[in-house]
């Protein structure tokens, strides 16, 4: 009997261990994942929604436009900040001097 308990305690260390692991889950509610936010990037914030009408123009037609503020226009190879600022209105200028974005942040 004494050989028997000896070949049962490491399965019941075993058992032990991975049932405790199971169950440490038992009796709480599963994560909620969040729910999902409206796309910044396009957001009304700036008023970009309103400026798609920009995309594919060339970029001297922002010279005849009043934009307010704060806006930046950025052009290719041009260091900016990563900071997101939501009524920061961007125009992103492509390597051929088209519009190819206009977004928050």
């Amino acid at each position: 009997m004494e050989h028997r308990l000896r070949l049962n305690r490491p399965l019941t260390l075993l058992a032990l261990i991975f049932g405790a692991g199971s169950g440490c889950s038992l009796g709480q509610p599963a994560p909620v994942p969040p729910e999902p936010t409206p796309n910044p990037v396009l957001g009304s914030s700036c008023g970009a929604e309103d400026l798609q009408d920009l995309l594919g123009q060339p970029a001297e037609r922002l010279a005849t436009m009043k934009l307010a503020a704060p806006t930046r226009i950025l052009r290719p190879g041009m260091a900016v900040t990563m900071d997101f600022v939501p009524e920061r209105l961007n125009i992103v200028i492509g390597e051929d001097g088209l519009i190819e974005a206009v977004r928050c942040g």
